[in-house]
């Protein structure tokens, strides 16, 4: 008995010490968050996947890719930014034209692919910029 015992002991300690990646719920915060900063309350998050994840180590750094996608409604007319190579997600919206910019109607509704690097530290996962 007391054998068993201990191999559920080493195993569930085992078992914790894998480390995990960030969920799709911590994606959905970090995109909730910068549509709320960023929009001028233009946008609306209508649907939030994860699409892949890599992880990654660099110069002794935790790293992990979350490769998502993002389906946004437009609350009113507005122009909104591009993504580009970088796909760092961008929810700035403007009235008037700007840079690098399209133009969106009330009740349009947008695909985004982006991609959010996350950073492991001891109290868990966080986004990097």
């Amino acid at each position: 008995m007391k054998n068993i015992i201990i191999i559920i002991l080493l195993l569930l300690s085992y078992g914790c010490s894998f480390d995990s990646s960030p969920s799709e719920s911590d994606g959905r915060k970090i995109i909730e968050r910068l549509i709320s900063q960023q929009s001028s309350g233009r946008i609306q998050l209508i649907d939030f996947r994860k699409t892949n994840g890599i992880p990654r180590d660099l110069l002794g750094m935790h790293l992990y890719e979350m490769e998502c996608e993002s389906v946004v409604e437009l609350l009113a007319d507005c122009y909104m930014g591009c993504w580009g190579m970088l796909r760092q997600p961008n929810f700035v919206t403007w009235e008037e034209k700007g840079i690098d910019c399209r133009k969106y109607e009330k009740g349009s509704k947008v695909r985004i692919p982006y991609s959010i690097t996350f950073e492991k530290t001891e109290n868990g996962w966080r986004e990097t910029h």
